[in-house]
């Protein structure tokens, strides 16, 4: 009630029940919604609110000025790939902020760019230079970069929606796609391509158990945007033939229950999706089945306990097996109730490598901070450039 509030530029509702603020906090920053419910608590009764006042505004202030950051960033990575020559398509980015009647309301997790795989030996130079550290990413084929003080930005070689149809659409798509204002290399998409992008994307993260009330709002406050050129009929039969569709329909569903001013009727599914995006992906599992019938295998493989597999993993590596270990200590062969002995010195060995390593680490951290209180500067100045040339 209070997002669809704040959503609609309505009245904040009156409380008829006490809420618990620090569990709402946690969920509020779980969903990335906590900048609108924040604007949407100053306006109720306020019981209980001030204890938490604080921390919502703190992590409010956060966002805000990590949105402000994402902007500038954007502006210097579109002026780094320009600088290149490297074609490359913007598929999000502070370009979200359009969306919102206020744009604080926005939350920008990452910039989100597809480009060919032969640019990314460029791309990896001039982020490096810039001082973003390249990261793991456990999630999807994404290549991640991130810098201080919380920049994210992901580079795709495939698009990352993984479907037949989608695959085929944007084979080749990146210097087919409309040029953005001003720029040469530089591309966009169309609103009927972000739409698709924008579902699929949702199809990924639904799979994933990652689906928050953030990407849904999103899409709502996207379609809300349309105008009345957008071509249904194409959209529709595009996501028929990706199977999307009984998809694509409970999510407008859900976005309309939640963000639609008025009574709006639903139906059990929607219902059954609503408990599935709270609860993380852990209740109604089985619904895929139903609104997804195309991405079953992918479904199955999900179910299993991701982190228990990695930790898994993570115990093998620290304690190998007796047929790896005698590779190294080859007394094993002769004595091998020693494989204790043997484990502990390799962790010794291990622990020495990593203290060398992270003060390594450290140094360049170091020399890194001196070089961003300079490049600051100069992002800030190129920004104005840019601006004052608009």
């Amino acid at each position: 009630m209070l997002l669809k509030a704040v959503i609609n530029q309505r009245p904040a509702p009156v409380l008829r029940k006490a809420i618990n603020w620090e569990v709402l906090l946690k969920e509020c920053d779980f969903h990335n919604v906590l900048s609108i419910v924040y604007l949407g608590a100053l306006g109720v009764e306020k019981n209980g609110f001030i204890d938490s006042q604080e921390q919502f505004y703190q992590k409010y202030h956060k966002a805000l000025l990590l949105n402000n950051a994402f902007e500038r960033a954007e502006q210097v990575l579109m002026w780094q790939l320009e600088r290149h020559r490297v074609h490359a398509l913007i598929l999000s980015g502070a370009g979200y902020r359009k969306l919102y009647q206020q744009p604080e309301m926005a939350h920008l997790g990452a910039i989100e760019i597809f480009l060919e795989d032969t640019e990314m030996c460029v791309v990896h130079q001039f982020m490096k230079d810039m001082d973003y550290e390249r990261q793991e990413n456990r999630v999807d084929g994404g290549i991640i970069y991130t810098r201080i003080p919380g920049l994210k930005v992901v580079f795709y070689t495939q698009f990352p929606v993984e479907n037949k149809v989608y695959k085929k659409r944007f084979a080749g798509a990146i210097k087919r796609c409309r040029l953005k204002n001003d720029y040469r290399f530089i591309h966009i998409l169309e609103k009927e391509d972000e739409y698709f992008y924008i579902v699929g994307k949702m199809v990924e993260l639904y799979v994933r158990k990652l689906l928050k009330i953030r990407d849904i709002l999103d899409y709502w406050q996207f379609l809300r945007m349309l105008e009345e050129e957008f071509k249904w009929e194409f959209v529709k039969d595009f996501l028929q033939k990706a199977q999307f569709t009984d998809f694509s329909i409970q999510i407008y569903n859900l976005a309309r229950m939640w963000f639609e001013e008025g009574d709006v009727p639903y139906d059990d599914v929607t219902v059954q999706l609503e408990e599935y995006v709270l609860s993380g992906g852990e209740r109604n599992r089985s619904l895929g089945d139903r609104i997804l019938p195309r991405e079953g295998l992918r479904l199955d493989f999900y179910e299993r306990d991701r982190e228990k597999e990695w930790s898994l993993k993570k115990r093998t590596w620290y304690f190998p097996p007796k047929d790896y270990m005698v590779q190294y200590f080859p007394i094993l062969e002769r004595f091998p109730f020693l494989l204790i002995f043997c484990w502990m010195i390799r962790q010794i060995r291990l622990m020495k490598r990593a203290a060398v390593k992270k003060r390594k680490e450290l140094q360049d951290i170091l020399i890194r901070l001196s070089h961003i209180r300079t490049k600051g500067k100069e992002e800030d100045e190129y920004a104005e450039e840019t601006k004052n040339k608009k």
